[in-house]
């Protein structure tokens, strides 16, 4: 008997749906994202009652007349990941649902990420390794993976380290006999995925292209940088006048750039401009966002004078962003036109 979900799926037309969702996301109409939001929500809720999320422990022939749309979960995973980065809300969809096995593989997800992030993980190369299609395959949905957790954890766990100065931050770190709390957690987590990213980067960083490694290169920064949560938001209100270009001009004071983070966002830039170079391939649909909040972080960094560039502040220096708006002119997403109008006021406007 065919399962009634797969029946109501086999009927509608997913490759709209896959089309529909990240059109509404990388709109700048507020209510076409919204749109994109209940349909990405309907759409995770189909993939769960359908098993799409542990196909492999279906019978026989309802785990492969199920497994042939395990591809639109990837792609549902990516969108969600999106827009909880674009909107700020939060994830709707999590690593740890996963069960099933990942493309071209035969190894169990949840296998390969438990020992990426296992503390006892050495760094020893699959044999023999994998086709290079499957290695980056693997990449991708583990770099997506790491990336939700991250959004997770700086969701869930992040205000308390926002609220704590710097001096009582070091003595709560440092103390043995501090109980477990939201602080000594967040402290763990982060380092957890420190530790992955490292053994990432070990396994899978000489299969990365381009787009693969902008979104390594993103993953770090959004770890490095605790602000990076709120910066699409209130960039966007920049956008509706005086009252929203304050707002984020107090982000850039509020939010100290570490030269991690700076590097980490002139790194994005390299790769997204390098994969740009070639005509021949698409742009990916995580670029136009992990470009924009590159730029951001560029931009409060030397509009707090904490660079080793020749001026200190605002000036010739703001100029920087203009290889930031280059790359998003050329993207064809409607989100770019108001990622470059941001860009141009703050290039004009200098420092916070």
């Amino acid at each position: 008997m065919t399962h009634p979900c797969t029946h109501t799926l086999q009927h509608t037309n997913t490759r709209e749906v896959v089309l529909l969702i990240p059109y509404g996301i990388l709109s700048n109409n507020p209510s076409f994202q919204t749109r994109a939001l209940y349909l990405l929500s309907s759409s995770l809720t189909m993939s769960r009652r359908m098993r799409l999320l542990d196909a492999e422990d279906l019978d026989g022939p309802r785990s492969q007349q199920v497994s042939h749309y395990s591809s639109m979960l990837w792609s549902l995973w990516l969108w969600d990941i999106l827009l909880a980065l674009h909107t700020d809300h939060p994830t709707t969809f999590s690593a740890s649902e996963i069960s099933s096995t990942g493309p071209f593989s035969s190894v169990p997800f949840q296998k390969m990420y438990r020992e990426l992030c296992n503390e006892t993980w050495k760094p020893t190369p699959p044999d023999p390794r994998p086709e290079d299609r499957v290695l980056r395959d693997q990449g991708f949905l583990l770099i997506m993976a790491i990336l939700s957790d991250a959004i997770t954890m700086r969701r869930s766990l992040g205000t308390d380290r926002d609220f704590m100065d710097a001096t009582a931050a070091e003595v709560y770190q440092h103390n043995p006999f501090t109980p477990l709390s939201a602080r000594e957690e967040l402290d763990r987590m982060e380092e957890q995925l420190w530790r992955a990213l490292d053994r990432y980067d070990a396994v899978y960083g000489d299969s990365l292209t381009s787009d693969l490694q902008a979104l390594y290169q993103y993953t770090r920064l959004y770890i490095s940088c605790k602000g990076v949560t709120s910066l699409c938001r209130v960039a966007h209100d920049a956008t509706l006048g005086a009252p929203g270009l304050a707002s984020l001009y107090a982000w850039g004071r509020q939010n100290v750039m570490r030269q991690e983070s700076v590097d980490h966002a002139w790194s994005v830039l390299h790769f997204v401009a390098k994969r740009g170079s070639d005509p021949a391939t698409a742009c990916p649909t995580w670029f136009p966002i992990v470009t924009f909040h590159a730029a951001l972080v560029v931009w409060a960094r030397i509009s707090q004078g904490r660079h080793s560039a020749p001026s200190a502040r605002g000036g010739e220096n703001m100029h920087a962003l203009s290889w930031f708006k280059t790359e998003l002119e050329v993207m064809q997403f409607p989100c770019c036109t108001v990622m470059v109008a941001v860009l141009d006021m703050l290039m004009s406007g200098g420092a916070v």
